[in-house]
């Protein structure tokens, strides 16, 4: 292969041109395509023939907040005019303004479009970290039914008929991802992976400021306990701290001019919560079940202490981890899944952002699974585990929603109560966890047996 700097400098282009080669060429990722145009059609005729109370809710929402930023900007987390919790930086409002100039009618065809276009750019940089990155195939069935998931994307469909905004937070941090690896194993021409690691870290926080919780892998930090060797890279660092602070530094002029901000800013991200629809919390079941007998104590706190927990279990396994062997894709997953598990208002929908996330990492453990211990069939338990919920989850997660809102409603007032996300979640959370354990043990092995004597 050429690897020239001219070379370089166009080889994303040259992925991009094979990624669409190789979507042409597979029946089930056109037929993907469709389904998609079909997901567009069908959000746009239910918008404009039906009266469903949450068609453009979030949307809504979003134009409802630019306003109120313009013409009274003390209000912009308390204002009346909210159905719910506005949970955003200023700066999201700021960035919004242009499109609630627009009729609401046309915003919304936009809105619809444009997050279905930027949701197939992620499945480009998907199939981009797995055959350029991560060097697979491709060609099994198990991993197509990976591919077909994360194109077809039956989640998409509640997503764009509220109008959310996940599908910009879902592509910028698959680019961070794809820095992280070019720093790894340099595939383009760019100096400052880390920088723009940060930085695509940093805009994603505008859409989704729980984005905080990826920030600490993007530090190369590493500890040897057998070599009793510590060692980190400041440089890289402070790029990615610099990186990270860029995007959101503008929301300063606005924490400054209007002192409220950021007390009514973690106020509503702390607190308030909506409680008609199902969350994904292990802390709200807890919480829910004490309540009933009579014990109560502080939602808040309890969320600390899980993510505490369980996010310092996971980011001790990552300095323990060779630099190398990381999987940044897993890594951001696990934050998904400990946002999922512990957050009180976390729900269903979430899980579109893990899947379409961690799906590269995903394949990339399987092959190296299959690699090292001959297996051509997912057998063990971690690996079902993990097929089993990522592929079929969005079935559990119905029948969980249904079981929460017609079932259990009056048990649990005035929360609705899911019992199958959770469970489900706290189970692919350990089995990750073990794959990623099992995955490191066959890397350090190899890597072992490959020294010279």
């Amino acid at each position: 292969m050429d690897e020239s700097p001219l070379h370089k400098k166009f080889q994303f282009l040259e992925d991009l041109k094979e990624s669409t080669e190789f979507i042409r060429t597979s029946r089930p990722l056109k037929l993907c395509l469709l389904l998609n145009l079909i997901y567009v059609i069908g959000t746009l005729m239910v918008f404009f023939l039906s009266d469903f109370f949450l068609l453009a809710h979030d949307f809504r929402i979003f134009g409802q907040s630019s306003k109120i930023l313009l013409d009274n900007p003390t209000d912009l987390y308390t204002s009346t005019d909210y159905r719910y919790p506005f949970r955003y930086f200023p700066l999201f409002s700021f960035l919004n303004i242009p499109m609630s100039f627009l009729p609401f009618s046309v915003g919304f065809v936009i809105h619809t479009i444009l997050m279905e276009t930027v949701h197939i750019g992620s499945f480009y940089l998907i199939l981009i970290l797995c055959k350029k990155f991560y060097h697979l195939d491709l060609s099994t069935w198990r991993e197509m039914q990976y591919l077909i998931l994360a194109l077809a994307a039956p989640l998409q469909v509640p997503n764009l008929i509220i109008g959310q905004i996940s599908e910009i937070y879902i592509f910028l941090v698959l680019l961070a991802v794809l820095f992280l690896e070019n720093a790894k194993n340099p595939r383009y021409e760019h100096k400052f992976n880390f920088f723009f690691a940060g930085v695509m870290l940093g805009l994603s926080m505008i859409y989704k400021p729980f984005s905080i919780l990826l920030l600490p892998f993007l530090f190369p930090i590493y500890l040897n306990l057998n070599k009793k060797h510590f060692s980190i890279d400041f440089k890289a660092i402070i790029h990615a701290i610099t990186g990270f602070l860029l995007p959101i530094s503008p929301n300063l002029y606005y924490w400054i001019k209007y002192p409220n901000y950021l007390p009514d800013f973690f106020a509503i991200n702390a607190s308030a919560q909506i409680l008609d629809y199902p969350s994904t919390s292990i802390t709200r079941i807890i919480t829910s079940i004490f309540a009933m007998i009579g014990i109560r104590f502080s939602e808040f706190w309890f969320m600390v202490v899980i993510v505490l927990f369980l996010f310092g279990m996971i980011f001790l396994y990552y300095i323990l981890q060779i630099p190398e062997d990381r999987n940044f894709s897993v890594y951001f997953g696990f934050a998904m899944l400990i946002l999922m598990i512990s957050y009180p208002d976390s729900w269903f929908l979430y899980f579109l952002i893990w899947y379409m996330i961690t799906v590269p990492g995903l394949l990339k453990y399987r092959y190296i699974l299959q690699k090292y211990r001959g297996d051509s069939q997912d057998k063990s338990f971690s690996q079902i585990i993990i097929y089993v919920v990522s592929n079929y989850g969005i079935i559990y997660f119905t029948i969980g929603i249904i079981q929460a809102l017609f079932i259990t409603k009056n048990v649990f007032q005035p929360y609705s109560i899911d019992l199958i996300q959770p469970i489900s979640l706290i189970l692919l959370a350990i089995a990750l966890y073990m794959q990623n354990f099992r995955v490191n043990k066959h890397l350090l092995h190899n890597e072992k047996k490959s020294k010279p004597f």
